[in-house]
């Protein structure tokens, strides 16, 4: 939101491995969109996917316990539970490191 109002932003993003980052300044964002009409799609595409993914993620909040959230993540992204620091994985998670600790200790078989 902050790219798109021109204002600052309310968040930080912190690379957990190389990482190869583009930047395109506002100016060059909205001529690019203007003269490459698949660049327009493809970006309406990818909002269309997060916007399905955000409400999918609201909607079974709720309804996952933790257990289940650390189930679908090792069933969904197993690689990352091997790249990125637990820490970070009960963060995603939405629990302290302490529960999801507790968790992998009951599901050590997944």
């Amino acid at each position: 939101m902050s790219f798109l109002y021109q204002t600052p932003s309310e968040f930080h993003f912190q690379a957990l491995e190389d990482s190869v980052i583009f930047a395109l300044d506002r100016q060059r964002w909205e001529l690019a969109f203007t003269t490459i009409p698949a660049l327009a799609l493809h970006q309406l595409k990818l909002h269309a996917r997060f916007i399905f993914d955000l409400k999918h993620k609201i909607a079974s909040a709720g309804k996952e316990t933790p257990d289940e959230k650390y189930k679908k993540l090792v069933r969904e992204i197993p690689a990352l539970l091997q790249r990125v620091p637990l820490f970070h994985i009960a963060i995603y998670l939405g629990i302290a490191p302490e529960t999801l600790s507790r968790i992998r200790k009951r599901n050590i078989h997944c």
